[in-house]
């Protein structure tokens, strides 16, 4: 398997750890009655990163193994 195509779902699930992390963070701090950090925009950053993996997937299977 070539490093993009093992890079995609490992960025995904890393992604969504992160965003779950955040989402927990926020929620003890309301329940605690604390203000909550301001909440970074990590769904869109994973889809983001993931796309471009799977452009580079594309354009590496494309173009190297003819």
């Amino acid at each position: 398997m070539c490093m993009f195509c093992t890079a995609i779902p490992a960025t995904a699930t890393a992604g969504i750890a992160l965003n779950a992390k955040q989402k927990r963070t926020t929620r003890e701090a309301l329940e605690n009655g604390a203000s909550p950090q301001k909440e970074l925009p990590i769904v869109l950053l994973t889809g983001l990163a993931v796309g471009s993996l799977v452009a580079a997937s594309v354009a590496t299977h494309t173009f190297l193994y003819k």
